[in-house]
């Protein structure tokens, strides 16, 4: 494990692994920044999900990403949505996540103990599991479910 330094002066944690050249173009999104050198080990894992046994690879990452926002876009959601994801810790929580980010809409996230439903007024969509699906309380949002057949963890749907 490496160590870190507290400095009591500054209130501040310092790692002893070299510093992280973060980009410093201000147009580029979060998952552009991610895909951006995945090109260069496109088999390596990029996430692993421990209760599964699922494991994605940057270019299963990138393609499922790209599938997702593509649906998405048809369904019309764009910058000015709020998705709301009401689901379990899987290996599909950071596809729906990378794939509203990179389509600039708003991200909201809901932790299910001290509120058994949820929607804001500003939620268009709603991404959550069967098991969650009755926690999503607006009505007005249609189902239309949308799920990977080869998936052994919870399955997303999408209430728009």
């Amino acid at each position: 494990m490496v160590a870190t330094t507290f400095n009591l002066k500054t209130q501040t944690y310092t790692s002893a692994r070299p510093p992280i050249h973060l980009p410093t173009n201000s147009s580029l999104s979060l998952t552009s920044f991610l895909f951006q050198n995945s090109s260069s080990s496109p088999h390596s894992l990029a996430f692993i999900d421990f209760d599964s046994d699922e494991t994605l690879t940057f270019c299963q990452l990138k393609l499922q990403v790209s599938k997702l926002a593509h649906s998405l876009l048809h369904l019309n959601i764009h910058t000015n949505n709020v998705i709301l994801i009401v689901a379990p810790n899987s290996i599909h929580f950071p596809v729906c996540f990378l794939t509203i980010v990179a389509l600039s809409a708003a991200n909201s996230s809901f932790n299910s103990h001290p509120h058994p439903t949820a929607t804001t007024a500003t939620t268009t969509t709603a991404v959550t599991t069967t098991e969650f699906s009755s926690r999503v309380s607006n009505a007005q949002l249609a189902t239309n479910l949308a799920e990977s057949t080869h998936s052994t963890s919870p399955r997303l749907q999408f209430f728009i």
